[in-house]
């Protein structure tokens, strides 16, 4: 995970975030956050974070699941798709 703060908020101030997915590995997704002073509008922080599908019953990495692949489609129709 990684964050880039680009400005301060002062008590009392709302930051809106939102999210999207930036992209779908085999393995993996990344989102990517966009923090904003709610009323002005202001960029206070971006972030990214990449996030790897763990199989717990084998103890390793693993495939996206389709439910889970199907899921991220739905709410980011235009996902870049970087399987290999």
């Amino acid at each position: 995970a990684e964050i880039d703060y680009r400005s301060q908020l002062g008590w009392g101030e709302s930051v809106d975030i939102g999210v999207r997915c930036a992209s779908m590995g085999r393995k993996s997704f990344v989102l990517e956050f966009h923090m904003t002073e709610a009323a002005s509008g202001r960029l206070v922080a971006e972030a990214r974070k990449v996030n790897v599908y763990f199989d717990f019953t084998a103890n390793r990495s693993g495939p996206l699941p389709e439910a889970i692949r199907a899921r991220i489609r739905e709410q980011d129709p235009d996902v870049v798709s970087n399987e290999r």
